[in-house]
């Protein structure tokens, strides 16, 4: 059993289809990490299509792109 479908999986596809449109739009590693709940390691493995690398268009068309929260809100 792969992607979302496996019970062991922290992200969905959507979320996964995410976090690599985030990075594409200057997000970092860590502001990506932070607002997933997941390690910066696990964002690299997920943006070198090391793990989900089966995660293609068909899950991003179906979600929409989260809002990470401003630099200014987080150092408040």
């Amino acid at each position: 059993i792969f992607g979302e479908n496996n019970g062991s999986a922290k992200l969905t596809d959507v979320e996964v289809a995410d976090i690599r449109s985030l990075s594409g739009s200057g997000a970092t590693r860590k502001e990506i990490a932070s607002s997933f709940g997941i390690s910066t390691t696990h964002v690299g493995n997920i943006l070198n299509h090391k793990c989900r690398s089966t995660i293609g268009h068909s899950a991003k068309a179906h979600g929409g792109l989260i809002k990470l929260p401003s630099t200014e809100a987080a150092s408040r």
